[in-house]
């Protein structure tokens, strides 16, 4: 009889040490590191092939944007300057290429013009270089990388406050070549969006804004075949959103969080300022069934924000901006979702509210979080500081 026991015991211990383990609901740790020389939100981080994080441009001063690029060392914790680009920008993209040179795109100048321009940062020198300009000028687009090591430029808006015009155009440009060339347009206009690359190739286009000032969202999304060089309609999402996020898991799916969305109530109310409509909802694109299911709501309403993949698969959300009423202000909460069990989970809080900021993972694990917006829309500041988030 103690022989059985001890056998079924002992089953019993092997069957809890072999169980998947469930993903951990502690929240992580944040922590101060060293703060940029520059205050900056819409600005790029880009993590390097030796750790390093290059971080370009921004916002540094109310709408006055900066040509000016910083480096953080992981391993001490501080920043250092790593020249300029030829002019300042804002809104703009920043994609590593696979030879480790960094390639900057579009944006928004010192005079809210959207321009064409695009430069390489090199690594091994620490210097900037122009090469040949987009066919369109362009902010708010995408640029994703290419398994081809070519970068696919999609979207975007252009001009200022007055005659914007959103585009559908899209252009590949090849590095080494240094040449733009179009490719076939997108089924819809859109800026704000968001670009994913899926696991075989092709590119996830998801939301965004349609016509300017109409605070109209998107809800269709479309893919991007390389090969054959054409896009074609995906299934809607179930929610329109602009300035969301879109994150590729491990399991090939996309999971798509906040963003502004379509007050319908407003519409149907004939209310101005829908606009200020902030989505608090989640979905994830199947890979397999190329559909969308609904997925766990996060806590806090956020556009603005940053969803982060960690080492574990799960997804890291920081900050963003949220409205109280009418009134806009920037959120310190984060909070982790997990795959495996469709939830969320606090993890903690930063020491600043920041939205329109920057997080990057790096080579160990933790993320480093630096810029953004603080305070309500209407009296911006920049921030230079930078934390922490350790897992």
């Amino acid at each position: 009889m103690k022989k059985r026991i001890f056998i079924m015991t002992l089953i019993m211990a092997l069957t809890l040490l072999t169980m998947p383990v469930t993903q951990a609901s502690l929240p992580g740790t944040w922590s101060a590191t060293g703060s940029m020389s520059t205050p900056r939100a819409l600005h790029t981080a880009t993590l390097l092939l030796d750790g390093k994080v290059l971080v370009v441009g921004g916002l540094y001063s109310g709408r006055n944007p900066t040509a000016t690029a910083e480096l953080y060392d992981p391993s001490t914790g501080s920043w250092y300057p790593t020249g300029s680009m030829s002019g300042p920008r804002s809104r703009h993209t920043a994609t590593l290429l696979s030879d480790g040179r960094v390639l900057v795109v579009g944006g928004r100048d010192q005079s809210g013009e959207a321009v064409a321009s695009a430069e390489l940062y090199d690594p091994h020198t620490g210097t900037w270089s122009t090469t040949a300009s987009m066919t369109t000028a362009r902010s708010f687009h995408t640029s994703t990388l290419l398994l081809d090591g070519r970068v696919l430029v999609a979207g975007g808006i252009h001009n200022r406050d007055t005659g914007r015009f959103v585009e559908k155009t899209a252009e590949i440009y090849d590095p080494v070549l240094a040449l733009w060339s179009l490719t076939d347009q997108m089924t819809n206009a859109r800026y704000g969006h968001t670009a994913t690359l899926l696991t075989e190739g092709r590119v996830l286009i998801t939301g965004g804004s349609g016509a300017a000032r109409d605070c109209m969202r998107v809800v269709t999304a479309e893919f991007y075949d390389p090969v054959v060089a054409t896009w074609r309609p995906a299934r809607p999402m179930d929610t329109p959103r602009s300035f969301h996020t879109a994150t590729l898991l491990t399991n090939g799916n996309v999971l798509v969080t906040g963003g502004t969305t379509t007050d319908q109530q407003g519409l149907i109310r004939g209310v101005p300022p829908i606009c200020l409509a902030v989505a608090q909802t989640t979905e994830l694109f199947d890979h397999d069934s190329v559909a969308w299911n609904r997925a766990d709501s996060m806590a806090a309403r956020r556009v603005g924000h940053t969803a982060t993949i960690l080492s574990d698969g799960q997804v890291l959300v920081v900050g963003g901006r949220t409205f109280d009423g009418d009134v806009p202000a920037s959120v310190a909460t984060a909070e982790v979702y997990g795959p495996n069990v469709d939830a969320w989970n606090s993890a903690g809080n930063m020491s600043a509210a920041r939205a329109f900021h920057t997080a990057t993972l790096l080579k160990d694990g933790k993320v480093l979080v630096c810029g953004g917006h603080s305070g309500p829309t209407f009296n911006r500041q920049q921030l230079r500081t930078a934390e922490i988030y350790t897992p």
